[in-house]
């Protein structure tokens, strides 16, 4: 600043004035330019002492006036030092002025803080606690903004001998509020162990509403602090005692308009008096809900969270649990209690204290439990049977009873004595005292006999049981255990085997031919049960009748057939690929014919005696195992599928002569005629007329093998292809137009081909061609 003056006052002298001093007119120049600069520099330091006095800020001003003050530039008699005698008297009063007003603004602090605590005492008098509590908030966020500096004001109001006395009176304040709240809620929930009795307050202090307890605590963040604590005292007091003892509680009102406590009393059931423990929590929740909380939305949705929850796990551990394992097969009393905990949920709700269910939802789940342990006794019985390696348990064993026949419409079929129109609409051929689904004799494991057993207890428990909801859980074991059969797998290597494979292909349907059977021995009284239980089991219709088999057991029943059928389906490609296999050996028949020589011919009559071995094991494997449906099933399809390619092979010959038609009846002849029969087992006869002794599961072999040839088309086919390479071209041509060549299997294609193969071309040929074509529609 001194810099900048004495710059200007350098630019007021004349530049030359050292060399033109001697000139009067300069000199008075410069001593005009000096009155004008120092009568410019009195005037801007009165306007900016001006502007310092105007602005208010004492500390400003005077700390202006103390620079004037100590300027050394002052000469005396000036205006500048008379104003700086004035300055320094005025600073000495300003200093006077400034000590007092800090006097008074302490004293007045502390007058402050001493109504601040006159009021907060009066207003605990009063019993207005929440204004306390927010008054106790107040004088921490101003606490905190004094010691934080948060705004200019406040440390300009705020001395530090008032920051401490405002911290301290803070605290104080603080200290003594929360010893009242403290002392309110004890006097406000009490406990008499002694005596068992609850006493709720809903004034405390003689004057105070006990909503204003809470409403102080939630002012100053301690409302779920203390709520937890009520909470505590009343599960582990009050609750627990109750439903562990088997107490019954009883209510004694407060007269109205008094300020006596509300009395909840505990005792022993005397004559007449039933535990009852939802009611005894119903008057728990209403008592504090009314006495405490004042029914007060806000409070009783935080009282719910801290103690709805906890009363539930205290209810299932000290009293539902116990009492569904007390009852393990009443399940109306299971079915009671839930209930009964469902009306005590509803109750609480209606309250405000229940966001989701949570106590309905528990209990019935512990019901739940005791079903799935009905249930569970026999799913461990069948799962253990399932997984057992025991050799007693995979045993095979004989089930079924021979199918029942017509005997008379037999003998007279094998003597020939059956008239045109039976041949044309023949009966069933089974007799109607056979047993119903009858199959015949065949084998299971003795694991699956033992769980048809278990399938069959559990139908015969549920049927005796009398209770809806037990019986819809056997029922319902029924088709797990269906699952868990299906569900099972044989390792592919016990699959590889033919006779393992056929045996788990009989269990699957031996089960779902129980399912079926076992309804009509129990429906009568299952039925009126599981109309009863419906809703939980997806198994029963609404409206279904006894006598009618449920969906859920059909369902079962189809799909452990139809798993049954991919089994054997499985294994029936298995022995299609291993039989090709040994087909290969015959090379298409490629090797006869001209091309052909002695050693082709013996190696294929080889091949084809170790196709009849084969077969030979296969179809013993299937007829001691199988049901006689299923044993000629196997045997046609593999059998055809044989035959099949053997007929592809003679018919993709074009030049076919009469050694090359000796040679294929030769070789393929024994397969044709041997192949059934041994895979049937049938025996040669002894003596006339023995072969018609032979049975399968109670039919005759000789009814078994016709049938098995009727339903085996390429075998037929091959047959007759073999009976054409002997048979002149007018018995061929016969032939086809008896259709009896459209019978086996044959088709114009075929029939053309080797009337082409067989013979030479010629007009006689070409006649019977054309009769072919004639008549092939």
């Amino acid at each position: 600043m001194a810099g900048d003056i004495f710059a200007e006052l350098q630019q007021a002298l004349p530049p030359d004035l050292d060399q033109q001093g001697h000139n009067v007119a300069i000199i008075q120049e410069a001593i005009d330019k000096l009155d004008n600069f120092q009568t410019e520099a009195r005037m801007r330091m009165f306007k900016l002492l001006t502007h310092k006095a105007y602005s208010q800020d004492i500390q400003q001003l005077d700390g202006a006036l103390a620079e004037l003050c100590a300027s050394a530039y002052l000469l005396p008699g000036t205006l500048e030092a008379q104003l700086a005698e004035h300055a320094q008297q005025f600073r000495v009063l300003n200093a006077q002025v400034a000590q007092l007003t800090t006097q008074v603004a302490e004293e007045q602090a502390t007058a402050d803080v001493h109504a601040q605590a006159t009021e907060l005492e009066k207003h605990i008098q009063q019993g207005h606690y929440t204004e306390c509590a927010w008054s106790v908030v107040r004088m921490r966020k101003t606490l905190q903004e004094a010691e934080l500096g948060a705004s200019d004001q406040v440390e300009a109001r705020l001395s530090l001998q008032k920051l401490h006395l405002l911290e301290a009176n803070t605290r104080s304040s603080e200290a003594q509020l929360r010893k009242v709240l403290d002392g309110a809620v004890r006097e406000a929930v009490q406990v008499d162990a002694a005596q068992h009795t609850l006493l709720l307050r809903p004034v405390v202090a003689g004057c105070a509403p006990v909503r204003e307890v809470w409403g102080a605590l939630e002012a100053l963040g301690e409302l779920q602090e203390r709520l937890q604590a009520v909470a505590d005292l009343l599960l582990s007091q009050v609750v627990e005692p109750v439903l562990s003892g088997g107490l019954v509680t009883s209510v004694q009102a407060a007269p109205p308009g008094s300020q006596e406590p509300t009395r909840l009393h505990w005792a022993a059931a005397g004559p007449g008096a039933t535990h009852n423990p939802e009611q005894s929590c119903q008057q728990v929740l209403k008592l504090v809900a009314e006495q405490l909380l004042g029914l007060d939305d806000n409070l009783l949705r935080q009282w719910g969270e801290v103690f709805w929850r906890r009363l539930c796990d205290v209810y299932i551990r000290l009293h539902a649990h116990p009492f569904v394992r007390a009852h393990p097969d009443d399940m109306d009393a299971c079915g009671s209690k839930a209930d009964a905990a469902r009306g005590l949920e509803e109750f609480a709700e209606s309250l405000g204290l229940v966001d989701e269910p949570y106590l309905g939802p528990a209990v019935e789940a512990l019901g739940q439990q005791v079903l799935c342990a009905h249930q569970q006794r026999y799913l461990d019985q069948a799962r253990s049977l399932l997984v057992s390696t025991s050799p007693q348990d995979l045993e095979p064993v004989q089930v079924g009873r021979p199918i029942s026949l017509d005997e008379e419409h037999y003998r007279s079929w094998l003597s020939g004595a059956l008239q045109e129109w039976q041949r044309e609409e023949a009966p069933c051929g089974c007799s109607g005292e056979g047993p119903v689904l009858g199959a015949g004799q065949y084998q299971s494991s003795a694991r699956m006999r033992a769980v048809v057993e278990l399938v069959q207890g559990a139908l015969a428990d549920a049927s005796s049981c009398g209770n809806p909801t037990t019986a819809t859980a056997l029922v319902g074991a029924v088709s797990k255990i269906a699952l868990m059969v299906r569900m099972f797998q044989a390792g592919d290597q016990l699959l590889q085997a033919p006779q393992l494979a056929f045996l788990y292909h009989n269990d699957l349907r031996h089960l779902a031919d129980a399912i079926l059977l076992l309804w009509p021995c129990y429906g009568p009284e299952l039925a009126p049960l599981l109309q009863q239980g419906s809703g939980a089991d997806a198994s029963w219709s609404a409206g279904q009748s006894a006598e009618q088999v449920p969906s859920g057991f059909l369902q079962d029943a189809l799909l452990l057939r139809e798993t049954a059928r991919r089994v054997m389906q499985q294994q029936l490609e298995q022995q299609h690929a291993a039989m090709h296999e040994l087909l290969s050996g015959l090379g298409n028949l490629r090797h006869l014919g001209p091309g052909g020589n002695a050693q082709a011919g013996i190696t294929y009559r080889k091949t084809v005696r170790q196709l009849l071995h084969s077969l030979g094991r296969l179809g013993r494997a299937a007829v001691e195992v199988l049901p006689p449906e299923h044993a000629v099933h196997v045997c046609t399809s593999v059998l055809g599928s044989i035959c099949g390619s053997l007929c592809a092979d003679i018919l993709a010959k074009r030049d076919i002569g009469i050694d090359d038609s000796r040679d294929l009846r030769d070789i393929l002849q024994p397969l044709v005629d041997e192949a059934l029969p041994t895979m049937l087992g049938a025996q040669p006869p002894a003596a006339p007329g023995k072969a018609q002794q032979q049975q399968l599961s109670g039919i005759p072999l000789a009814v078994v093998l016709e049938a098995a040839t009727a339903a085996c088309t390429p075998l037929r086919k091959l047959r007759t292809l073999l009976s054409l390479l002997e048979a002149g071209m007018k018995e061929i041509v016969g032939r086809w137009q008896q259709r009896a060549l459209q019978a086996d299997g044959l088709d114009q294609e075929d029939v053309e081909h080797m009337l082409c193969a067989l013979f030479q071309d010629s007009q006689y040929r070409r006649e019977a061609l054309a009769r072919v074509r004639e008549t092939a529609h």
